[in-house]
């Protein structure tokens, strides 16, 4: 069971401070040819999203099963969490993330049954 979480750049720098987190900075989504720059998607998820959302995401770590990407036109208050063929958009209440970002973290992922409770 893999989970994909699309976030901000803020959300994402919490996380890292976990002990279990890793980074993983994907590929590169471009290719150069002798006239221009194509773009060349292998990563599944990432593939997925941009043809849904017309946007490039960055892969910026993992923890476990839980791949981490990054979003530029996301909006800093929002989350999304994929898990199989179901996507949830949460809101971020930064006040809790910073207080305690590991608990905040199993309770966003509980509220989408993502891991059992």
């Amino acid at each position: 069971m893999d989970i994909n979480i699309v976030c901000t750049h803020h959300f994402r720098k919490k996380i890292e401070m976990h002990p279990k987190y890793q980074k993983d900075l994907g590929r590169n989504y471009t290719t150069k040819t002798k006239t221009s720059m194509e773009i060349d998607i292998k990563d599944k998820f990432v593939l997925e999203y941009y043809s849904e959302a017309k946007e490039i995401i960055y892969k910026v770590g993992r923890m476990g099963p839980i791949s981490f990407y990054t979003s530029a036109d996301l909006g800093d208050t929002y989350i999304i969490i994929y898990k199989n063929e179901n996507k949830y958009v949460r809101t971020i209440d930064f006040l809790e993330l910073e207080l305690n970002y590991e608990k905040y973290f199993a309770e966003l992922l509980m509220s989408t049954n993502a891991v059992e409770k």
